[in-house]
């Protein structure tokens, strides 16, 4: 991964807990460019609509 989605990851990590639609928008943007491969199916990319589905990525 580039430095600039490692930061990302860290992001989501740090705000898992704290403000879940920033969690959500930053977890679409790894879904979008593949480096995740879970939520629901949109066209060809996979988009994460609730916030619980999004905690579960971190359980």
């Amino acid at each position: 991964m580039r430095d600039k989605d490692e930061v990302m990851l860290q992001d989501i990590m740090k705000f898992r807990g704290k403000d879940e639609a920033h969690t959500i928008r930053a977890i679409n943007k790894l879904v979008l460019y593949g480096f995740l491969k879970r939520g629901k199916r949109v066209g060809r990319q996979r988009i994460i609509k609730s916030t619980r589905r999004a905690k579960k990525l971190f359980d």
